[in-house]
């Protein structure tokens, strides 16, 4: 997926847009990616925003130790199913 959206950017898109692209992972908050690319997060959201404007990503609240979760009763949660 990372490949497809990289390939599919303009090839005279930002440098910075490209760096966040390869940066980018569900578990990382803007904060992270902050601190970790050493952009800053005005920027972050910006190329964020048009990541997700063009239909490449989507912005979601990050995981913590803290999130809960339900389940539907009928929801299958043995380790095979799909």
């Amino acid at each position: 997926l990372r490949e497809d959206t990289l390939a599919s950017l303009p090839p005279d898109c930002s440098p910075l847009l490209v760096r966040l692209v390869r940066e980018l992972s569900a578990a990382r908050s803007f904060s992270d990616l902050h601190l970790e690319t050493g952009l800053p997060l005005d920027t972050l959201y910006l190329l964020a925003g048009h990541l997700a404007e063009w239909g490449h990503a989507r912005v979601a609240l990050p995981l913590t130790e803290e999130s809960l979760f339900a389940l539907r009763p009928d929801a299958p949660t043995h380790a095979d199913s799909e």
